[in-house]
């Protein structure tokens, strides 16, 4: 007999599972079913409220819930249903049923939601779809993510890039930018005739990387690989990825294999994977068929596949040209979903719309037109109003097959898995040496200025850097040297409350990076740094300055303070209420709030002499606000 802790372990189990993919706080009021205890499960009470009053789930009664039932399949994905319609706002069929050989046995609540599942490949079109077993955490976790690829989709801020697919984008300018490591890993997989296109490539004018951009886009979706994990510091999604050229706190960086330059991982795997596509004898069978031409008189084959891959929804790439002999550069976008319920009329045709990922456009959604009689296709750019003829085209399945319970096409990257099969940051040749593997008990200075330097911890051991090695009682290790004029030094310490940071040196550009801050230091005439994860404070004598400070792990937000003829500055933290508290000792200074995850500045501002500033970015609209003194407190 199940215990009565067991179903509602898995009742609750089923509900957290829907709020944890809805992403929202609770903001349910209490319904007084008659068996839901206040204090029965931690949780358990609001999970039920908040699936209630957002329609997702109802009681068996008026005043009872049913905690201890155990959670069946046509259950879980009743709910899944009606999350997806009631909070995600997509459109859900309503009506239609099945005919598996158990359909007489789905309840009349289930049998749209069941449709449904099918339709859009979240459950398999199985000959039986068993509605009353019950289900398993694999079962659930396995429709789960089918929910995110078919349905979801690319939701734009959260699984597109934020910057844009253009040369300006990338450090790499007159070629194509990736490690020796990353390189390696191509030679290793790739022919001889394969890796000579691929060198030829590489050395090439950057145009732009768009298919690794919408491959990696894919592949970071499915779980295949985990880009934000593994190259990039503090950015919960590939959207919070810092664009690749350019300095970030966000960033992990690697050695160009060409000229030696300082190169962010992004943008690394980024070609390595725009490479992957001139590997035929790796990647066999992953393109449907080569690129057909588009407008004759005759059914085209390509866009057949595709309204039939795409029936059942799932992530795809769709490569095209606009001219009909592939003289244009050609494109490719992450087209997803199934079609839109409604047909459009375009190109003089009733058209299947489909919705695209364009690189070209990050945060927005385009369209894929493809005429029902298949002998056409167009792109709706974001924002415009036309539909631009295509005239070659070629398309790569979508996520998986909906009839077999695997990942489907897209498991053929497998062999070419940048960050392993679990996801744990190294494949064939190891990454952990251009990777900074950041574990809780690390920190890393990044370190540019010449002759010696000095780094002490809040206990008072120092360890200093004098003609070529570390010295001192503090365990420091340098574990790298990045290019630059001067180099930069990175050096690994063990965490502590406190680091204070001192060289003779006129110029300096400092930074320390770990799980728990980020903070940059450059300028002129500073004496002394002292970095701590709540303050960042500088002293010295006329001193130009600019400091920067993430605010908090929970915001992307940074503040960055810059002034001259400055003695001592000091930026005070509050990681908890995303505030930070700036003031400086004898000169006026300038405060800038910028969004490090996308590289754009939110607000600035210009201060006097003897001010006190606050700001809050866990407000609606950042604001800066000069404070009284006497107000701070100390």
């Amino acid at each position: 007999m199940m215990q009565k802790s067991d179903g509602l372990r898995r009742l609750a189990a089923g509900l957290a599972l829907v709020m944890l993919l809805s992403g929202l706080g609770l903001t349910a009021s209490a319904h007084n079913f008659t068996d839901v205890p206040y204090s029965s499960y931690a949780g358990y009470h609001d999970a039920i409220n908040y699936c209630y009053d957002n329609e997702i789930v109802q009681g068996v009664t008026a005043t009872t819930f049913g905690p201890e039932r155990p959670l069946t399949r046509a259950m879980f994905i009743t709910f899944l249903y009606r999350f997806a319609g009631n909070t995600r706002g997509y459109f859900v069929e309503n009506s239609g049923s099945l005919n598996c050989q158990d359909a007489g046995d789905i309840m009349g609540y289930a049998r749209i939601p069941m449709y449904w599942a099918v339709r859009n490949g979240v459950f398999s079109n199985d000959t039986y779809q068993y509605p009353w077993s019950t289900v398993l955490r694999k079962d659930a976790v396995r429709w789960l993510w089918r929910f995110g690829t078919n349905v979801d989709g690319i939701i734009p801020g959260r699984d597109d890039f934020s910057f844009v697919n253009d040369t300006r984008s990338f450090s790499g300018q007159d070629h194509l930018a990736i490690t020796k490591q990353h390189y390696d890993m191509l030679q290793a997989k790739f022919t001889d005739s394969e890796m000579k296109i691929i060198d030829i490539l590489i050395n090439e004018s950057n145009g732009g990387l768009c298919y690794g951009m919408s491959l990696t886009a894919i592949l970071d979706k499915m779980g295949k690989i985990d880009l934000n994990g593994n190259f990039a510091r503090n950015a919960s999604s590939i959207s919070q990825m810092a664009m690749p050229i350019g300095s970030s706190p966000r960033h992990i960086m690697g050695i160009d294999q060409k000229n030696g330059a300082s190169i962010s991982l992004l943008e690394s795997a980024l070609t390595y994977y725009q490479m992957s596509v001139q590997a035929p004898s790796t990647l066999d069978d992953t393109w449907i068929d080569t690129q057909y031409y588009v407008g004759g008189d005759y059914v085209c084959p390509n866009l057949e596949l595709l309204y039939d891959k795409q029936e059942n929804g799932g992530l795809g790439l769709f490569t095209f040209n606009l001219t009909a002999d592939n003289s244009a550069p050609a494109h490719t976008v992450v087209l997803y979903g199934r079609p839109h319920p409604d047909k459009q009329y375009a190109m003089g045709k009733l058209c299947y719309v489909y919705d695209i990922y364009d690189n070209r456009y990050p945060g927005q959604v385009g369209s894929i037109y493809v005429s029902d009689d298949f002998r056409q296709c167009g792109i709706q750019t974001p924002g415009s109003g036309t539909v631009t003829r295509i005239q070659l085209m070629a398309y790569y399945t979508g996520a998986y097959a909906s009839d077999e319970m695997d990942d489907g096409c897209f498991s053929v990257h497998d062999l070419i898995d940048i960050d392993g099969r679990n996801n744990s940051g190294t494949a064939g040749n190891s990454l952990q040496t251009e990777k900074a593997v950041l574990p809780d008990t690390y920190l890393y200075f990044y370190v540019q200025c010449p002759g010696s330097f000095a780094i002490t911890n809040a206990e008072g051991a120092t360890a200093v850097w004098h003609t070529g090695q570390m010295q001192g009682k503090l365990a420091a290790d340098i574990i790298a040297m990045l290019p630059g004029d001067p180099g930069i030094w990175v050096v690994r310490v063990e965490n502590s409350g406190e680091y204070t940071f001192t060289s003779e040196a006129a110029q300096w550009n400092v930074s320390l990076v770990g799980r728990e801050i980020s903070q940059i230091v450059e300028g002129t005439n500073i004496q002394q740094i002292t970095f701590r994860e709540d303050s960042l404070a500088l002293v010295g004598q006329d001193m130009t300055y600019e400091a920067n400070a993430m605010v908090s792990t929970v915001t992307d937000n940074s503040v960055t303070v810059s002034g001259t003829g400055e003695t001592a500055a000091n930026i005070r933290l509050d990681g908890t209420a995303g505030s930070a508290l700036v003031e400086t000792e004898t000169a006026g200074f300038s405060v800038e709030v910028r969004d490090f995850g996308a590289g754009a500045s939110v607000c600035s501002q210009q201060f006097a002499q003897d001010s006190q500033v606050q700001l809050n970015c866990h407000a609606p609209a950042v604001e800066l606000q000069e404070v009284n003194p006497e107000e701070v407190p100390q």
